[in-house]
């Protein structure tokens, strides 16, 4: 299984995808405790961003006419799901009766119910132009402080989907 490839079905619940990664996890825990440290770190960075984000989704977000959170877009991608094991997170629970154009299902009346660092990657870090021009306002120190956390975090997510994939080929290669 090459679990950092792109799926033929984008957006779906990955429950059964959970399950096999959480089993690689489980049985190779101290070999993997790089990856738990990047997840970590990359979790830390997430939060650190929040406030700035949450700062300028509470005065975009709530104004918006046409909600970008839609429930298509609530699974998690593989590689989010990597990060959840190497973290010792769980899936959450999909409500499958919610139609992809409905608003996301975990969008309540104060923003999404997952804490940020557990979200899909790209529930985080999609920021319609609205939302961008808003944040690009704030102070020029502000908004470079999060650019550059943005980019940190990015190469050590990058990193551990590196790592993970790496051991994946080490696995694979013992199995032959």
């Amino acid at each position: 299984m090459d679990a950092i490839a792109p799926s033929t079905a984008e957006y779906r619940d990955r429950t059964e995808d959970y399950l096999v990664l959480e089993s690689f996890f489980s049985r190779r825990r101290r070999a993997l405790g790089p990856l738990a440290t990047l997840a970590a770190e990359v979790a830390g960075l997430t939060e650190t961003v929040s406030g700035f984000i949450q700062e300028h989704t509470a005065t975009v977000c709530t104004a918006c006419a046409k909600v970008c959170c839609i429930n298509r877009h609530s699974y998690h991608e593989t590689a989010d799901i990597i990060y959840l094991c190497a973290l010792g997170e769980k899936l959450p629970a999909y409500d499958k009766a919610v139609a992809d154009t409905e608003p996301c299902q975990f969008l309540g009346e104060r923003g999404c119910a997952i804490r940020r660092s557990l979200r899909p990657y790209r529930c985080n870090w999609y920021f319609c132009t609205p939302l961008l021009e808003h944040m690009q306002s704030a102070s020029a120190r502000e908004y470079r402080r999060f650019m550059g956390l943005m980019t940190e975090l990015g190469r050590k997510r990058e990193a551990l989907l590196d790592i993970y994939g790496e051991a994946e080929k080490e696995q694979s290669s013992l199995l032959l």
